[in-house]
């Protein structure tokens, strides 16, 4: 990784912010000159990674830097004024918004402190919620270099992203990031586990890649010969979604509706409904299994058309019906609203941003929750019932 591969990236959307990025990269370099990762590699490949995962997203030029730099306060004693005479006053806060979140582990000797910590990142999603979306980036590499690290520490750190960063990716239904980073925490919290759903992922996708390939074709037949246009993706359950599946099954493959999806996308909402309409004639369908999520988006925002069919042969698939739009949204969330908000223009995002932030049930109970002057301890019980859905 190198800053070239970053200004690659926002190249096709914001090229003109290439020389702030520059410069937040190169202030980074210089705060951070010296310091070795546990990899051994030098430390500024980890804010820039940070950097390079929120590009990805199409996030705004004030997060990436601030991504950037996220460790030099911590690390260089840098002041908040100092970065906001640097910069600007948006990546200042945004920076000392991700400097204020320590470390969050639960169940240990310093539970309080770690309580007020977490009160301290509620209070920072609701002043801006890119504070939060930089947290996702930072912890999504810092597992995906986590072989790095001790044992003890791999499962401490699975635990705290499986308490915190993984509810809050899937409640913004930031799907790409919450899949990545619930393997990570499998992987290093029950390694014999993983290894065996890795083996039955193998198995599955051997045994039903036939019958795949016939369904992909037939379906594929059928709307272009009604005039529909199409694409289709497929994708098979990641090892973790596939352990969670399989327990709650008892261990039976066969039960599992959802255990192989076909994705069909298509331009329009109208034609996704044309589609679910020739795929109920074609195909045996489980209705109780068959969910309308556009007329009923989930509160994540999620939409699409789910239809479950069993084929004769005993074959479970999962037909999701998308607009190309609804894909995007499905697989990054919120964040996904950074290329429309570019699209209209905006592209000064936090305000834009945060009214987004409002639209998703989580941000209300969050803030309401925040609002009532209670003890961390009894803020965190709450937080956990209400948001975090930990019992």
């Amino acid at each position: 990784m190198g800053i070239e591969t970053l200004l690659d990236c926002i190249k096709e959307y914001a090229p003109y912010e290439k020389n702030r990025i520059i410069k937040a990269y190169e202030y980074a370099s210089q705060i951070h000159k010296g310091v070795k990762r546990k990899s051994g590699e030098d430390y500024i490949i980890h804010p820039l990674w940070v950097g390079y995962i929120l590009a990805t997203m199409k996030a705004d030029a004030d997060t990436i830097c601030a991504g950037i730099l996220h460790d030099v306060m911590e690390d260089g004693n840098i002041s908040k004024e100092t970065l906001k005479n640097l910069f600007n006053e948006n990546v200042a806060e945004l920076v000392d918004g991700v400097t204020k979140i320590k470390k969050i582990v639960f169940d240990n000797d310093e539970k309080k402190t770690d309580e007020a910590n977490l009160y301290k990142l509620m209070v920072s999603i609701i002043r801006d919620i890119r504070v939060m979306i930089i947290r996702l980036a930072d912890r999504l590499h810092n597992m995906r270099t986590e072989e790095f690290q001790p044992p003890k520490k791999q499962r401490e750190h699975s635990d705290e992203t499986m308490e915190i960063h993984v509810p809050f990716a899937k409640m913004i239904g930031a799907y790409t990031i919450m899949l990545e980073l619930e393997d990570y925490c499998f992987y290093y919290k029950q390694p014999n586990e993983y290894v065996m759903m890795q083996a039955l992922i193998q198995e599955i996708e051997k045994e039903y890649q036939s019958k795949k390939e016939e369904l992909v074709l037939a379906t594929a037949k059928e709307l272009n010969s009604r005039g529909i246009p199409f694409s289709i993706k497929t994708k098979i359950k990641t090892p973790y979604e596939l352990y969670r599946k399989y327990k709650s099954h008892h261990d039976d493959i066969k039960e599992i509706h959802d255990l192989y999806a076909i994705k069909i996308v298509t331009p329009k909402e109208r034609y996704c409904y044309e589609c679910n309409e020739y795929l109920k004639r074609m195909y045996p369908v489980i209705e109780r299994k068959s969910k309308d999520y556009i007329a009923n988006p989930k509160a994540n925002m999620y939409q699409g058309l789910h239809t479950s069919i069993m084929t004769k042969d005993g074959y479970n698939f999962q037909f999701q019906v998308k607009t190309e739009q609804m894909y995007i949204v499905n697989s990054y969330g919120l964040t996904a609203y950074w290329r429309e908000l570019r699209k209209r223009g905006i592209v000064d995002a936090a305000h834009e941003m945060q009214e987004l932030a409002k639209q998703y049930p989580f941000f209300g109970i969050l803030e309401s929750l925040t609002h009532q002057n209670i003890p961390n301890d009894e803020f965190h019980e709450k937080l956990k019932k209400n948001i975090l859905q930990k019992k």
